[in-house]
């Protein structure tokens, strides 16, 4: 039986309907030609993008290709590896997150980061962890806690 030479299917794409025009708003990430480093080695190059308010945006990429390192940029948790530097702007509501004056703590609370490997407590298993976790949190917020009434 002679082979059936195969061709692969074009790939069809079916535009959605035009969303509703909204008022435009300004992005709350703006990100303008960011270039970071890892001492000399370049590990992000021009990058320019928005984040527009109330909307899903996603990073999708295979391992090691910079989105890790780029979502670090925004709340400079690179700032804490010694040998880094990032040239560009990145804005977020119309302030520049690299620019003097920036509190970095405030910077942190309001940008957070969910890391991919999670580990807490490294001296613990991953059944005891949680429990850690929920034990510390009851004790922080009791009355007996030093410092609770402080807000974190």
């Amino acid at each position: 039986m002679p082979a059936v030479p195969t061709t692969p299917r074009p790939l069809t794409v079916t535009p959605r309907a035009a969303a509703p025009a909204q008022p435009a708003r300004p992005d709350t990430i703006d990100v303008q030609q960011l270039h970071f480093y890892y001492g000399t080695k370049k590990a992000l190059e021009s990058i320019t993008m928005g984040v527009r308010p109330n909307l899903v945006t996603a990073f999708i990429g295979p391992s090691g290709c910079g989105k890790s390192t780029f979502l670090r940029t925004l709340n400079r948790m690179n700032d804490i590896i010694p040998g880094t530097r990032v040239d560009g702007k990145v804005l977020i509501d119309q302030r520049d997150i690299y620019g003097s004056g920036v509190d970095v703590v405030l910077l942190r609370r309001r940008v957070g980061m969910v890391f991919q490997k999670s580990n807490p407590f490294p001296s613990r298993s991953s059944k005891t962890s949680p429990t850690a976790c929920a034990s510390t949190t009851w004790r922080a917020t009791s009355r007996s806690w030093p410092g609770a009434s402080r807000k974190a």
